[in-house]
């Protein structure tokens, strides 16, 4: 079929059946309705991939503050327990900081 003329019969008949299901306004609005549920679904299931997304970020931010804080609090314990006279020895054994860590602690 070649600018809308129908070269044979099986392409007439497609033709036909084109025009018509065209002018079926029932067809057609249960098409669209169909159309719209289907992008409803696809901007609902966006949302929720976002939604999910957003709260696994905020999972990894608390994760890495968790860390940080605790990395913090593991220097400051190191920073007094150095200022008592306690060994580098015994702090990374406490605070589990490396030795290289506590000598740049005490610059």
């Amino acid at each position: 079929m070649q600018n809308g003329k129908s070269s044979n019969k099986l392409t007439e008949k497609l033709n036909e059946l084109v025009y018509e299901a065209k002018k079926n306004q029932k067809w057609r609005k249960e098409y669209m309705t169909l159309e719209m549920m289907k992008t409803e679904k696809l901007y609902e299931g966006i949302k929720r991939g976002i939604a999910l997304g957003r709260e696994e970020g905020r999972e990894e931010g608390r994760e890495e503050g968790r860390e940080e804080g605790a990395r913090n609090k593991a220097l400051e314990t190191a920073t007094n327990a150095l200022m008592l006279g306690i060994s580098a020895d015994k702090i990374a054994t406490i605070t589990g900081l490396s030795l290289e860590e506590i000598e740049k602690l005490k610059k």
